[in-house]
């Protein structure tokens, strides 16, 4: 068994990753103290951070599990904060999703013995095939992500029933139709294996 390498720890990756938790943490203080202006600010810079770990670390040959699954977490609650905050309707039912595709890539990465990522580029489905190629560093995935944050920021700042919502709501529904396939490919991976 591999023992844990506590260096990882203090990987610069793994450095941005606290200073991610720390602006998210500041960004629902802000929040709560009624500071909408700050909430955005705070979290948009999380977001920013979040496309600037993961390619710090592979620059800096400083890929871990730890590193992958830190930033997942991050990501996810991240995640679930800005739908919980946002106030859209169905913000329970992408909450549910998201949260159902962190534990199906999850176990993905862990099965397959493989990032994630890696293992979703080689399904069969070629729009999935080409939002995670290269590693979703590709205008596809792109548009997605920014469509997934924005967004939920133009709900949170009421600004939901605009044109605003109609200009993101296509990327949007991309990024959950591929999060709701993770969840399928996962269920696939662990009924073959259940199966044999």
């Amino acid at each position: 068994m591999d023992t844990f390498n506590w260096r990882v720890l203090t990987y610069p990756s793994s450095v941005i990753d606290y200073v991610r938790v720390v602006l998210l943490c500041a960004g629902v203080f802000s929040h709560f103290q009624g500071n909408a202006l700050g909430f955005v600010v705070l979290v948009t810079l999380s977001s920013v951070l979040d496309m600037v770990d993961g390619a710090l670390a592979r620059r800096l040959g400083h890929d871990s599990r730890f590193g992958e699954a830190f930033d997942f977490g991050i990501d996810i609650v991240t995640h679930t904060v800005l739908w919980t905050f946002s106030g859209f309707p169905f913000a329970p039912v992408m909450i549910v999703l998201e949260w159902g595709a962190g534990f199906s890539v999850l176990y993905l990465s862990v099965r397959q013995g493989d990032h994630w990522k890696n293992v979703l580029v080689q399904m069969p489905v070629k729009l999935v095939q080409r939002y995670f190629a290269n590693r979703q560093r590709n205008w596809l995935a792109a548009w997605a992500g920014v469509s997934h944050f924005v967004f939920r920021m133009v709900w949170y700042l009421g600004y939901g029933e605009t044109w605003l919502n109609d200009v993101f709501l296509p990327g949007i529904i991309l990024f959950e139709v591929v999060t709701a396939y993770m969840i399928w490919i996962a269920w696939r991976v662990w009924s073959l294996k259940r199966d044999v």
